[in-house]
C-alpha cells in the first residue's frame, strides 16, 4: 500500500482597499489562506492575474469586493459581461492557477441582484 502526503488546500483572498473597514473582516480568515490587497488606484483584474500567475494548484479563490448588477468592481476596473472580452487572457492567467476542482467565490453587495439588462 501506497500512502501519498496530504496537501494542504491552497486559498487565495483577494479584497478591494475600497472596502470599508477590511482590516476587521481579515482578522476573521481561515489560517493559511494568503490575503491579498488590492490597490484601488490600479486595475484590480490584472493586479489578480499577476499573483495568481506566480501559483498553481490553488483551489479556491475568493473575491471582496464592492459591485452592482452583473458587475464587480476591483480596483479601477470593473468585471462584466461587457468586459469579458478585453479581459480575457487576464481571466486564463486565473484559470491556470486553479486545481481541477478549484472555486471563485465572489462577495459584492448587488452583484447577483437581478436579471442583467
Amino acid at each position: 500500500m501506497t500512502t501519498q502526503a496530504i496537501q494542504p488546500k491552497q486559498a487565495v483572498l483577494f479584497i478591494d482597499s475600497g472596502v470599508a473597514d477590511y482590516q476587521t473582516l481579515i482578522e476573521g480568515i481561515k489560517a493559511g489562506t494568503k490575503i491579498v490587497i488590492l490597490n484601488a488606484n490600479q486595475d484590480g483584474i490584472l493586479q489578480i492575474a499577476e499573483i495568481l500567475s506566480q501559483h498553481s494548484n490553488v483551489d479556491s479563490v475568493q473575491i471582496l469586493s464592492h459591485g452592482n448588477q452583473g458587475q464587480v468592481y476591483l480596483g479601477n476596473a470593473t468585471l462584466s459581461q461587457n468586459t469579458l472580452g478585453t479581459y480575457q487572457s487576464a481571466l486564463q492567467t486565473w484559470g491556470h492557477a486553479l486545481s481541477e476542482t478549484a472555486d471563485i467565490l465572489f462577495y459584492g453587495c448587488h452583484v447577483a441582484k437581478g436579471a442583467v439588462q
